[in-house]
């Protein structure tokens, strides 16, 4: 029986252990020579015990400082997440823009005076210069002659947009 007791310098008692019996049993011999014999393993005494019944507990010793082997500290840095760049809205593509009238041609064609037009419509006299559809009125402006009706002429600037001018 043991007994625990809370002061360090208690005696307690520990009772002996006995040693464990030795089983003898007999051994085969595999010898094609000898026939089989029994053999019998006589275990050896068991040494003189020499524990005594009772175990002093020795008060506790002060503990050793341990020194174990500690990775440097890492510096923690905090960041934050990535930052994925939303694109920004693709605005719908805008209608084409409406030229507007260049204010150049504006005045050539009011200007422009108008002697005769024949009555096939396919040419007109203006300030005393013969025209045909197509020809070209203004050369700095790129101004065309592009339709002759009764009573109305149609030009037409590069950027496509046309002029009329009614008599």
């Amino acid at each position: 029986p043991v007994t625990a007791v809370a002061s360090p310098s208690a005696v307690v008692p520990v009772a002996p252990v006995p040693p464990l019996p030795l089983a003898t049993f007999p051994l085969p011999v595999t010898s094609p020579v000898a026939p089989a014999a029994a053999v019998t393993v006589t275990p050896a005494p068991p040494p003189a015990a020499t524990v005594s019944p009772l175990v002093q507990a020795s008060p506790a010793l002060p503990a050793a400082p341990v020194v174990a082997s500690v990775p440097p500290p890492v510096a923690v840095v905090a960041t934050a997440p990535p930052v994925v760049p939303v694109p920004a809205p693709v605005p719908p593509p805008a209608a084409p823009a409406t030229p507007k009238p260049d204010p150049r041609a504006t005045a050539v064609i009011d200007a422009l005076r108008v002697n005769t037009v024949s009555s096939a419509n396919t040419r007109a006299v203006l300030n005393n210069q013969v025209f045909k559809v197509g020809d070209v009125v203004d050369r700095t402006l790129g101004l065309r002659l592009t339709q002759i009706a009764q009573h109305k002429l149609t030009f037409t600037d590069p950027a496509g947009l046309e002029y009329v001018k009614e008599f």
